[in-house]
C-alpha cells in the first residue's frame, strides 16, 4: 500500500510539473515565422497594389511585412487559432479572410458586396467562438470557420466599430448617424444613443471594462463607463482623420491609427508616447496577439501542490518507510522541518514555478 502511495505521489508531482511547463510555454509561437504574441499587426494596402500585414513590436519598431492577396483591407482581429482575420477586398468582392502567419488564406466568407467600406471593423468572441463584423448597414455573425450565422436587420446607415463585452453583449458604432448601439446575444438592440461625437469609428474595451470610442471626424478618443454611459475625453485636438481605430494594450497604453497610416501610442491618460511614419496607402485597423491568462490547468496544479503540502506529515511518514526509501534512494530531495522538496529525477526541473513552501503557512 505504501509503495502504491509513493508511486501515486511521484506521478502526481510529474503531472504537475508537466502542466506548469506547458502553461509557461504558452505564448511562444511554434516557429520563428509565426505571429508573435505581444506584437501588433496592421493590414494595409500597398501603394503598388496588393496587401500587406505589417508586424510591430510594442515600441513601434517595424519587424516584418507579410504579403497577402488583397486589393484593400480594413478591420482585423485574431482568432483562437492565432490566425489574423481581415475584412478585405479581392476578386472584386468584399470578403472576411483568415490568414496564417505566412499570408496564406485558410478560410474566407464572401459578403457579396463589391465596395470595401473603410472603417468596417471585426471582433472575435473567444468564449462563443464567433465573429461579429460591420457589414454595411448590418452587423453579421460568423462561426469560427467563417460560416454565416445571422445578421441584424438594416439598423445602421453605416456600421463601423465592433466590440464584444465580457458578458457577450455587442457594442457597435454607426459612423454616419453618430450613434452607439448595444446588442444582446441574439442581436436584439437594447441601447441606441448619441455616441457623443462626429463620425464614431473604432471601439475597444480596456482592462477596467470601460469602452474606448474614437471619433474620426473630431480627432478625439473618449472612455465610456457602460453602466452609467458617462464619458471622459482621453485624447482630443487631433483634427479630422487624426484617429480611426483603437486598441487597449495589456500595459494600459492605448494604440491608435490615423488617416496617414500612422500608429500612435498614448498613455492611459492620453499623453502621446510614440508615433510611426505612414505605411502603405491606407491601413485603418489594428490587431494585437496577447499572451493568454494562466490556464485553469496551471491554477489546478498549484492547488494540487497546496493539497500535497497540507498532507505533509503523512507523506513524510511514507517516505521514511523502508519501501519508499528503496524507491527514492536514487535522488529524492525531501527536507525536514515541514518542507517538501522537488524531485530532481523528474525532468524538466527548469520549468518548475512553484517553490519549496512550509506546510504551516497554508
Amino acid at each position: 500500500m505504501r509503495r502504491l502511495t509513493v508511486m501515486f505521489l511521484l506521478l502526481l508531482v510529474a503531472g504537475i510539473n508537466t502542466v506548469i511547463c506547458a502553461s509557461s510555454a504558452i505564448g511562444a509561437p511554434t516557429d520563428a515565422a509565426g505571429f508573435k504574441r505581444n506584437h501588433i499587426y496592421t493590414p494595409v494596402s500597398q501603394l503598388t497594389g496588393g496587401g500587406l500585414i505589417v508586424e510591430w513590436d510594442q515600441q513601434l519598431q517595424e519587424i516584418r511585412r507579410i504579403p497577402i492577396n488583397a486589393e484593400g483591407t480594413t478591420g482585423a482581429t485574431f482568432n483562437d487559432r492565432n490566425n489574423l482575420v481581415v475584412i478585405t477586398r479581392r476578386a472584386d468582392r468584399v470578403r472576411v479572410v483568415e490568414y496564417d502567419a505566412s499570408g496564406t488564406a485558410v478560410n474566407e466568407y464572401n459578403t457579396g458586396q463589391g465596395s470595401l467600406l473603410l472603417g468596417s471593423y471585426i471582433d472575435f468572441d473567444p468564449v462563443r467562438k464567433i465573429y461579429a463584423f460591420a457589414d454595411g448597414n448590418r452587423v453579421t455573425l460568423l462561426d469560427k470557420d467563417l460560416r454565416f450565422l445571422s445578421s441584424t436587420p438594416s439598423l445602421f446607415r453605416r456600421a463601423s466599430g465592433i466590440a464584444f463585452a465580457d458578458d457577450g453583449t455587442l457594442y457597435v458604432t454607426d459612423q454616419l448617424d453618430d450613434e452607439l448601439f448595444r446588442l444582446d446575444a441574439n442581436l436584439v438592440t437594447n441601447l441606441q444613443i448619441y455616441a457623443g461625437g462626429f463620425v464614431p469609428t473604432g471601439i475597444d474595451f480596456d482592462a477596467a471594462g470601460k469602452l474606448l470610442v474614437t471619433y474620426f471626424g473630431d480627432g478625439r478618443l473618449d472612455r465610456f463607463d457602460v453602466s452609467t454611459l458617462n464619458a471622459e475625453t482621453v485624447v482630443s485636438g487631433l483634427g479630422y482623420g487624426g484617429i480611426s481605430d483603437v486598441l487597449s494594450l495589456p500595459s494600459g497604453q492605448l494604440l491608435t491609427t490615423d488617416d496617414r497610416n500612422r500608429l500612435n501610442i498614448f498613455t492611459s491618460s492620453g499623453m502621446l508616447l510614440s508615433q510611426t511614419p505612414g505605411v502603405g496607402r491606407f491601413g485603418d485597423s489594428l490587431a494585437f496577439l496577447p499572451v493568454p491568462e494562466p490556464s485553469v490547468l496551471a491554477m489546478l496544479a498549484v492547488g494540487l501542490c497546496a493539497g500535497m503540502l497540507h498532507r505533509c506529515r503523512r507523506f513524510r511518514r511514507v517516505l521514511k518507510s523502508r519501501h519508499a526509501s528503496e524507491m527514492l534512494a536514487s535522488g529524492a530531495n525531501v527536507l525536514e522541518n515541514n518542507h517538501i522538496g522537488l524531485i530532481p529525477s523528474l525532468p524538466p526541473i527548469g520549468c518548475w514555478t512553484v517553490g519549496i513552501a512550509r506546510r504551516n503557512t497554508l
